[in-house]
């Protein structure tokens, strides 16, 4: 799935792997960062749009490669 948090100023986009635990709330597995960039980038909005894009992508790709 992917995913995106703040870590001290920095913007990061990622992929999680994630599951649905036994209490019903999803798990992380994995994450793996894509792209970063700063939080108060004056272009933040077209970065951040463009890096989801890409791991909206990046998701799709990989779980058509784990569909039997």
């Amino acid at each position: 799935m992917p995913a995106h948090d703040e870590v001290d100023g920095t913007t990061r986009v990622l992929v999680r792997r994630t599951y649905t635990g036994l209490d019903g709330l999803p798990a992380v597995l994995d994450e793996r960062v894509l792209e970063t960039f700063p939080a108060q980038d004056p272009a933040w909005e077209a970065r951040f749009t463009e890096a989801m894009s890409k791991a909206r992508f990046r998701c799709a790709y990989l779980n058509a490669e784990e569909a039997p």
